[in-house]
This record gives structure tokens, C-alpha cells and sequence, in this order.
């Protein structure tokens, strides 16, 4: 299946191009790295919810 990922599809797609340098590549990777690293650090920093608040927005 990793040969059909459209990610992957697509990066090659833009390197084959031109519209995408490895250091552009590599600077939107890195970027993408540190916001999940970010959201991951304030998941797990922030408190849990109180039970009652488990469902809210879960089922609308």
C-alpha cells in the first residue's frame, strides 16, 4: 500500500517537476514533525476531563 500513498505520490510528483527541492521537502517534514510533537506535549500536559464531559461533542 505504500506505493500508492498519495503523500508519497504527490512528494515524488513535485521532486519530478521541480516544484519541490530537497530542502523545501525536508522543511515541511520537520514543520510537520513539530506541531504533532507540540499538540502530543500538550495532550498529555493538560488534565483530564472531568467524567461528565467525556461525551460532550461526541455525539451531536
Amino acid at each position: 500500500m505504500r506505493e500508492k500513498d498519495p503523500i508519497v505520490r504527490l512528494r515524488e510528483h513535485l521532486l519530478r517537476e521541480g516544484l519541490l527541492d530537497e530542502a523545501a521537502d525536508g522543511e515541511l517534514v520537520g514543520r510537520a514533525h513539530r506541531e504533532v510533537d507540540e499538540a502530543v506535549a500538550f495532550a498529555r500536559e493538560s488534565p483530564y476531563p472531568a467524567p461528565e464531559e467525556a461525551l460532550e461533542h461526541v455525539f451531536a
